[in-house]
């Protein structure tokens, strides 16, 4: 926080972060005490966590990009004070997160995968032989692959 609060001090046009840290809840709440409302506060990788981002006054959230649909509709709801059905519709998410945030190789390659199914990529190719999924793995990946599209559909 020290180095946060130092770097604010030379770098007046220092107005926002991402926080990418574990645990990212109290890290969010001691910036926003620190820097009041009108510094921006984003997190991602603690996605697995938005409701409570969103509780504790988090701006946005800022994970990979093929969910954006369901993020965004998830953040409508909270933002315009209807946040049970947020709650809920995140709930939903949930069984894609659990499976695709273990590590980093794992979400790589399931986001990767799931916007082939998108047609945004051509292939699922990864560079990193250590996020390659095995035949268990990609069996799991299709079948939550399905279950979000199906999601993604019944909220449009």
């Amino acid at each position: 926080m020290r180095t946060i609060e130092a770097l604010r001090g030379v770098l007046p046009t220092l107005l926002g972060m991402k926080i990418e840290t574990i645990p990212a809840g109290p890290k969010y709440t001691a910036i926003r005490q620190a820097f009041g409302k009108d510094f921006f506060v984003a997190g991602g990788w603690a996605i697995m966590q938005m409701i409570e981002a969103l509780d504790r006054g988090v701006d946005a959230m800022i994970p990979e990009s093929s969910m954006v649909k369901v993020y965004s509709k998830i953040f409508r709801y909270f933002v315009d004070d209807q946040r049970v059905q947020s709650l809920q519709l995140f709930r939903r998410l949930l069984p894609i997160l659990t499976f695709s945030n273990q590590d980093l190789g794992t979400s790589i390659a399931f986001f990767k995968r799931l916007l082939v199914k998108k047609g945004i990529f051509q292939n699922a190719t990864v560079r990193n032989p250590d996020c390659a999924l095995d035949s268990y793995q990609l069996r799991i990946a299709d079948e939550l692959i399905n279950y979000y599209l199906d999601l993604e559909k019944a909220i449009s």
